[in-house]
């Protein structure tokens, strides 16, 4: 197996002595990147699991969000590789998608129409020690000392996913044929509103603190 890693602060590389880790820019010619490394490899699928994160600049995701699925598509036509998955990310089912969820959703039709067999998973929220999602989420229920403040009431639900349960699902999906040109969207048994899920975080850290309540509009302005 072999692994692309590009050098960022927040990006973990988790050493394993099945996979071989290759330093590449999506952005940039990948063939001639790291073909001259792959000439003894007989690669079958790609995994596309890479994405800007804390961005608000459009013309950035759409570098790496949208440009960057096109670099790999073209890369893959290039090395005889027919197997593509991509993970999107729910943001794109959203009305405020953001530079981040639309460049992510026209990466995904870049995709559609590359002539690979390509599934997209867009997953709920996922859970893992490393998770970007949850440790925000976490950080900002602790960055005020009294309250939590809540878009909406908190009734917005959420299904997450453990990460590993994720992961069997994107290897399973390598070999399953009746999955080429799907898109699915993957998530939890459970389904918790996310009040209760704030909620939960705060019991399991035995810490009390009060709700208040955000309305929705207000939060849009300040976005």
């Amino acid at each position: 197996m072999v692994g692309l890693k590009y050098d960022h602060y927040a990006s973990t590389i988790i050493d394993h002595e099945n996979i071989q880790y290759l330093t590449c820019n999506i952005t940039d010619d990948i063939d001639k990147q790291i073909s001259p490394d792959l000439k003894d490899k007989d690669i079958s699928a790609v995994i596309n699991t890479a994405a800007l994160l804390g961005s608000s600049d459009y013309d950035k995701n759409y570098a790496v969000n949208a440009e960057g699925v096109a670099m790999l598509t073209s890369f893959c036509k290039t090395a005889g590789i027919k197997r593509f998955i991509q993970i999107s990310s729910v943001v794109v089912m959203k009305k405020f998608k953001g530079p981040y969820g639309e460049t992510k959703l026209k990466r995904q039709k870049f995709l559609e129409a590359s002539g690979l067999d390509y599934t997209v998973f867009v997953p709920a929220m996922i859970l893992g020690p490393e998770g970007l999602g949850v440790n925000r989420i976490l950080k900002n229920v602790y960055r005020l000392p009294f309250f939590v403040p809540l878009v909406g009431y908190g009734k917005q639900t959420q299904h997450p996913i453990i990460v590993k349960d994720f992961a069997k699902y994107i290897v399973k999906s390598l070999t399953v044929v009746a999955a080429n040109s799907k898109t699915y969207q993957i998530a939890g048994d459970e389904v918790i509103s996310f009040k209760d899920f704030i909620a939960l975080m705060l019991k399991t850290k035995g810490t009390k603190k009060m709700f208040i309540p955000v309305p929705p509009g207000l939060v849009k302005i300040m976005g």
